[in-house]
């Protein structure tokens, strides 16, 4: 529910104010899920060297792609990166580019 608020002008001279519409990096955040039909090393540093190349990923912070979780069925990929745009539609379009990536790089795996 959105309702209006009203905050005391002391309140912004101790209190550090972030504005997000001008955020510039967004967190990419997700959990792959892949059955085990593949060389797993070769598909977790595939996809680490697709973020490390992208040109809407922030270099300059951490990229992870690391095994989360494995069992006898499927694997688990937590990915995670920094993406540079300023806006959220900016953000869910390179979103959307990097899972096809991923898809389609693993595509008869996926759970």
């Amino acid at each position: 529910k959105k309702r209006m608020t009203y905050l005391p002008n002391s309140v912004f001279t101790s209190e550090v104010l972030v504005n997000v519409s001008r955020t510039t990096g967004w967190k990419f955040d997700e959990l792959i899920r892949l059955r085990r039909l593949f060389s797993l090393e070769e598909k977790v540093e595939e996809m680490r060297h697709m973020l490390t190349h992208h040109p809407r990923v922030d270099g300059s912070k951490p990229i992870y792609t690391f095994v989360k979780s494995l069992t006898h069925l499927f694997v688990e990929i937590e990915i995670q990166a920094s993406i540079v745009a300023s806006n959220e539609e900016e953000f869910m379009e390179v979103k959307q580019e990097l899972l096809l990536a991923i898809y389609r790089s693993a595509e008869p795996a996926f759970v």
